[in-house]
């Protein structure tokens, strides 16, 4: 709100101080009387003691106006003399209810909605007579349209939390008449909110750590807004708690990256760097360690040995006159078999061709000894 509204009001203040003081002191009726004074040709005025009896007992009356410059301008009033009580009927009182208004303006202004500020705004540009519209009805008409948008937030940032029993509430609410809203926004959403936390708080049962379970279980002994504090502040002082055991104890059994990005993150000393490293940092320092674990050394590979040989792996010793006299028929074999690929145009020297032609020599062998025994 612009400072200007206040400023006005703020002022009008000090006018009805001033002309409580006027009243009080008699000045201001004395200056009034001063400029009614009768002249020659002026109506007989009636007899101050019978026109004071009547006029005390409007002052009396407002006593108990709703308005404390109101009453504090009577009070001063009444304990002048009968001219003083009429001054302050006929002057001192519409004075200070036009200031009063001002005040009550500047008030509802600062405290109001958007639609109200704006309303308001508007009518102090009006005079006195614009005011006082605002005041009797204007400001209603206004307030029911922030309550609209109050009540409209709330079920928004109800249905992002997942509170469904305030959100059912803020749709009753808006589904209803401006009094329904109203009621809502004074006490209508805090019923619902209450048993929304509670269930939210119930739903953190063994959800985190040793911190975050203990701060639970004293929410949910204490009362709604120990739970309410729980769900805006307390949890999320818990987690961190949590999540800073969580990182000592990778730290202590990490290798060295881990434990060099556990350090920083602990160092850092925020609960962004702890998300941070739980999150990603940790398995990160942790390729970096088992990159720099040096690999095993693999046996040598024997060498490979000629397919003659390796067909002759497991023959008795005493098989040698016949592996010789095989010999000639594995030759004449192989001899065929090379013809054989030639004729179908498979390259001799080829992996195929070495593996046909080893198995040919091997079953000449194979059967050469099966003749021996």
């Amino acid at each position: 709100m612009s400072t200007k509204p206040i400023g006005v009001a703020a002022a009008r203040a000090v006018v009805a101080t001033a002309t409580l003081l006027a009243v009080a002191t008699g000045t201001l009726g004395t200056a009034v009387a001063a400029a009614a004074e009768p002249t020659a040709t002026s109506p007989v005025a009636t007899a101050p003691s019978e026109q004071g009896r009547s006029e005390r007992d409007q002052v009396r009356e407002l006593l108990t106006d709703p308005s404390e410059w109101v009453r504090k301008g009577a009070e001063a009033a009444l304990a002048g003399s009968d001219e003083d009580v009429h001054t302050f009927l006929t002057v001192g009182l519409a004075k200070i209810r036009e200031d009063d208004d001002w005040v009550k303006i500047g008030q509802i202004i600062t405290a109001g909605g958007p639609a109200t500020k704006s309303a308001g705004q508007a009518a102090l540009k009006g005079g006195i007579e614009a005011i006082r519209d605002f005041l009797a009805h204007g400001q209603h008409r206004a307030r029911e349209v922030d309550d609209d948008i109050a009540v409209n937030r709330i079920m928004y940032a109800a249905t992002q939390a997942g509170y469904k029993k305030l959100e059912a509430a803020a749709q009753k609410a808006l589904d209803g008449t401006p009094e329904d809203r109203r009621e809502f926004l004074r006490t209508g959403q805090f019923r619902a909110r209450v048993l929304d936390e509670d269930l939210a708080v119930t739903r953190m049962i063994g959800e985190g750590g040793p911190a975050l379970e203990q701060a639970v279980q004293e929410a949910l002994d204490g009362t709604p807004a120990d739970r309410h504090e729980f769900l805006e502040r307390g949890q999320f002082v818990a987690r961190q708690i949590d999540d800073r055991f969580s990182v000592t104890r990778i730290f202590s059994t990490g290798g060295p990256k881990v434990k060099e990005a556990a350090r920083k993150a602990l160092d850092a000393n925020t609960w962004d760097a702890l998300k941070e490293f739980l999150r990603t940092g940790q398995f990160e320092a942790r390729k970096l360690d088992e990159a720099a674990v040096p690999t095993p050394e693999q046996p040598a590979k024997p060498a490979e040995q000629p397919a003659a040989v390796v067909a002759n792996v497991g023959q008795p010793a005493d098989s040698g006159a016949a592996t010789a006299a095989a010999r000639p028929a594995a030759a004449a074999a192989a001899s065929a078999q090379t013809t054989a690929l030639a004729n179908t145009g498979a390259p001799v020297g080829g992996v195929l061709g070495a593996g046909l032609i080893a198995l040919a020599a091997g079953g000449v062998l194979l059967g050469a000894a099966r003749r021996r025994t």
